[in-house]
């Protein structure tokens, strides 16, 4: 298991499966993240490379029915990982996506151009494009894909 793993496998698997107690999970104890890349690393025999202020989450009510929780991981040095997941979602879960801005850079030192994507239930990957580097700007462009998948 790796960063990439967390960012693209475990997360959006227990998002799919189970988003109450992801979101619960996330909000309760703030070094969770940190803690599971520590343990997939652990079981290689390896000291992660990671500190816990490398990871964030951050809860926002963007309406009334509808909750976006960013998390955020550690700056990427390649593609294809992530600067930071949004999951999206209604108060009753019945409403859902995972999204994250991930890495376009090829080789560290080069001019990132970041691509806007997702994970399904079926655990597929969506490339939604080319996107800006600045968080906000992803976050709104996922807010509407959200939208107008609804």
């Amino acid at each position: 298991m790796s960063l990439y793993h967390l960012e693209h496998s475990f997360l959006p698997e227990w998002f799919f499966e189970s988003p109450g107690a992801l979101i619960h999970a996330l909000l309760s104890d703030n070094d969770l993240l940190f803690s599971v890349i520590g343990d997939m690393y652990s079981r290689q025999g390896k000291t992660s490379p990671y500190s816990p202020g490398d990871f964030s989450v951050t809860p926002l009510k963007v309406y009334e029915d509808l909750y976006v929780m960013k998390v955020g991981f550690p700056e990427p040095d390649a593609e294809p990982l992530s600067y930071c997941a949004f999951m999206i979602f209604s108060p009753d879960y019945e409403r859902k996506m995972f999204f994250c801005l991930e890495s376009g850079r090829r080789m560290p030192f080069e001019e990132d151009e970041p691509f806007l994507c997702g994970w399904t239930a079926e655990g597929n990957h969506v490339n939604y494009g080319r996107c800006s580097l600045n968080e906000d700007e992803a976050l709104m462009k996922s807010i509407k894909l959200f939208m107008d998948s609804y």
